[in-house]
Formats: structure tokens, sequence, C-alpha cells
């Protein structure tokens, strides 16, 4: 991935049932051009980063369910004022 291309960071959820293979998924993302930043077993979920139209490649891997781009959240502070 040449590094002035835009890239976008993904959360990958995989499927339940193969959870039991999250790395297998997880090493067939990165054949897809995934950079993988975390593996969280718990939760069936890999983030990583890739092109924006890496998209539709990453959810045709075998055990994926979907595949989201990350978006920042924002609270307010327990004392702001309610708007």
């Amino acid at each position: 991935m040449a590094q002035d291309e835009p890239t976008t960071a993904w959360i990958v959820t995989v499927d339940v049932h193969r959870s039991a293979s999250l790395d297998a998924v997880a090493s067939a993302l990165e054949d897809c051009g995934l950079r993988v930043d975390r593996v969280l077993p718990a939760a069936g979920v890999v983030h990583g980063r890739a092109d924006r139209d890496r998209r539709e490649a990453l959810a045709a891997v075998d055990g994926v369910t979907s595949v989201d781009p990350v978006r920042d959240v924002s609270i307010a502070p327990p004392d702001a004022d309610v708007q």
C-alpha cells in the first residue's frame, strides 16, 4: 500500500462460529490489504487500517460479518450544559 493513498480505520466483526479461528481470519484480512492493529478475541473483532476501496474485499473474507469504518465519538463532560 502506498503511503500517499487514503486509508481508513476499520472494525471487522467476525462470525461467532468462526471466533475459534479468529487468527486465521485476521491473517486472511491481512492478505486482502488490512494492516491489523488489534485482534480482540473476546469481542470477535479485528481492528486495522486499509485503503477505502478494500472494503468489499475485506467483507468477502470467509467468517467476516461486517466491515465498518471507525467513527469518532465525543461526549460532553458531566458538568456541561445540556443542549
